[in-house]
């Protein structure tokens, strides 16, 4: 199998990652495993990590999405923090290091990153990491339609690349995914051409994404693949990924999987939905440009 490009890494910026795990970290085991990194640190840990007058509540239970007063708070230091690792990511002069981001969506339909920053990333990841007031309804049923309304207005935003870990926060707050759900936020994402992530880490649901790759092989939806790494032991770790394609009975070859160039061309463009990569047509076998 050849090397993978993994869209998604994380690193000692966020205090879940030991401090040794740098973007030289990833440029030191790129290989046959790994061919390409994009970093990809989450957008709020840049904003409120560390920063004064910001509790752990805000961070770590979402509050920040709720009130994004918090954000607008914290929108100088966030800026000099994502200046100061984009000049460490640079300066690599690395060709196979990119400079990215995981961003979140606010409930004013806002991104954790200050719009000054959209163009300049190489890869630009978005997917709910908190949903406090989602988790505060009683229903299932009520879960499942707030997190939809969500995911609408979310697939809406033309800067987004790639939607991150697609089923991994509805797993956690009805624990179960539909195969209802998974065929009508696929739906969504094959008409806004939003490219889906493949993401090899336990914590997203299998059954969901091998339904996923099956629909993402059958419309030839674009498709990345990310470790979703915090420890050095995720870095290079693509198993459960190819795993869940085997489980899909498909091969990579099946896939329309994109490479780093397909969102590096966006840039500049990312106020239009209409730069982002063109879906196969139905049933047609699509070739990645993966090599």
């Amino acid at each position: 199998m050849q090397p993978w490009t993994n869209f998604h890494c994380h690193t000692h910026v966020d205090s879940c990652c030991p401090a040794e795990l740098t973007p030289a970290y990833y440029a030191g085991v790129l290989g046959e495993t790994m061919r390409r990194a994009v970093i990809t640190n989450h957008g709020f840990v840049h904003y409120f990590q560390n920063s004064p007058e910001i509790s752990w509540e805000v961070i770590w239970k979402g509050q920040f999405m709720e009130d994004p007063q918090w954000f607008d708070r914290a929108r100088e230091i966030g800026q000099a923090r994502l200046q100061t690792e984009m000049q460490t990511i640079r300066a690599l002069n690395n060709p196979n290091i990119f400079f990215g981001i995981e961003t979140d969506m606010m409930c004013d339909g806002r991104l954790t990153h200050d719009p000054q920053f959209t163009e300049l990333f190489d890869v630009i990841l978005c997917g709910p990491h908190f949903m406090p007031w989602i988790e505060k309804l009683n229903t299932l049923k009520a879960r499942e339609k707030a997190w939809l309304d969500y995911m609408d207005q979310l697939l809406d935003k033309p800067e987004i690349d790639v939607l991150s870990h697609p089923f991994r926060r509805i797993a956690d707050l009805t624990g179960v995914v539909s195969n209802e759900t998974v065929d009508g936020l696929l739906r969504w994402v094959a008409a806004r051409g939003v490219t889906l992530e493949l993401n090899s880490n336990a914590n997203t649901p299998e059954t969901a994404e091998v339904r996923m790759l099956r629909y993402a092989a059958e419309h030839g939806i674009p498709l990345v693949v990310g470790t979703d790494s915090h420890a050095f032991e995720q870095t290079t770790n693509f198993t459960i990924a190819e795993q869940r394609i085997k489980l899909a009975g498909l091969t990579p070859e099946d896939l329309n999987i994109q490479e780093v160039e397909t969102f590096l061309a966006r840039k500049g463009q990312r106020h239009t939905a209409a730069s982002r990569p063109r879906a196969g047509r139905a049933g047609e076998k699509v070739v990645g440009v993966r090599c």
